[in-house]
């Protein structure tokens, strides 16, 4: 198993949506946010669970520097730092 880890400079998140991969040959949902850098590159990005409910809240254009670890063929966040919270809108 290859794991790589990188430092990724400060990136800004466009989206999110949640996916099932199997762990432990159980089914488990994770966070995917995906974010581009100032130079447009976009990664898809799986949320570490104890980061997944500060990301919950975050908006289009929530400034991140994020460390990341490449497992296989999917991109971890191994730490992210919430530089710029745009706050979701709740609407009532």
């Amino acid at each position: 198993i290859l794991l790589t880890i990188y430092l990724r400079g400060r990136s800004f998140l466009y989206d999110t949506e949640y996916k099932t991969f199997k762990k432990a040959g159980k089914d488990t949902e994770y966070l995917i946010a995906k974010v581009t850098d100032i130079n447009d590159k976009t990664t898809d990005v799986i949320v570490k669970p104890e980061f997944r409910a500060e990301m919950e809240k975050c908006d289009i254009g929530t400034e991140l520097i994020i460390e990341l670890e490449k497992f296989k063929d999917n991109i971890i966040s191994k730490h992210i730092e919430f530089v710029n919270i745009m706050p979701k809108k709740v609407v009532a």
